[in-house]
C-alpha cells in the first residue's frame, strides 16, 4: 500500500484530463431538488439560486455570471419601494453592474424607488474594493428614484466590548437604517 497525498492525485487527475485519457463529469443534480435539500439542511434560507457553471471556467467569469444570475433574482423577487441591503465584493460588485441588464432581458421588470443600505461590520479595519460605499452608489444609479445610505464610523477600540455604532444609536438615521 503505498500512501498519495491529495495534491499528487490532484496532479495526476489533472495530468490525465489534460492528455484526454480520461474525462471527469459531474452527473446533473436537479435544480429543485438540490435546492430543496439545501433548504431542509439550511433552514435558515427563504431562496436558493442554483447556477450551473462549466468546470473550466475563470473566476472573472464566474463572478460575472453569478452578478448576472442574483441580478435577476433581484428584478424578479425584490418588489417597488423596498428596502435592499448589499455587502461587499465582487460577486456583490457585478449583480449590481448587472440589475438594469436583467431587468431589460425580463421584458422591462423595473425595481426602483428603493432604499438601498451598506451590510457591513460597521468599523471593518481593511480597505476593500469595491467598498460598500460605491456599491450603495452603483445601486442607486440602476435602480430609478433610488436613495441610499453608506456610513463609515470610526474603527473598534481596541478591548471595548460593543462596535462602535453603539456610540451612535438614538441618532435618528442611524435608528431608521439598524430598524430596516
Amino acid at each position: 500500500k503505498k500512501k498519495i497525498s491529495q495534491s499528487e492525485v490532484s496532479r495526476l487527475l489533472k495530468k490525465a484530463r489534460d492528455d484526454k485519457m480520461i474525462n471527469i463529469s459531474i452527473s446533473p443534480i436537479y435544480e429543485n431538488d438540490l435546492g430543496k435539500k439545501l433548504k431542509q439542511k439550511f433552514n435558515f434560507l427563504n431562496d436558493v439560486v442554483i447556477v450551473c457553471l462549466p468546470h473550466d471556467i475563470n473566476e472573472k467569469a464566474i463572478a460575472k455570471i453569478l452578478g448576472y444570475k442574483g441580478a435577476e433574482f433581484l428584478n424578479k423577487n425584490v418588489e417597488y419601494a423596498s428596502s435592499i441591503g448589499f455587502s461587499c465584493g465582487k460577486t456583490l460588485n457585478s449583480l449590481v453592474e448587472n440589475i438594469d441588464t436583467a431587468s431589460k432581458d425580463l421584458s422591462g421588470h423595473l425595481l426602483g424607488k428603493c432604499k438601498i443600505y451598506a451590510l457591513v461590520h460597521p468599523c471593518i479595519k481593511e480597505i476593500v474594493d469595491p467598498t460598500p460605499a460605491s456599491i450603495v452608489s452603483m445601486a442607486v444609479r440602476q435602480l430609478p428614484g433610488s436613495f441610499g445610505y453608506a456610513y463609515q464610523f470610526p474603527p473598534l477600540a481596541p478591548k471595548r466590548k460593543y462596535s462602535s455604532i453603539e456610540m451612535f444609536r438614538n441618532h435618528p438615521d442611524i435608528d431608521e437604517i439598524i430598524e430596516d
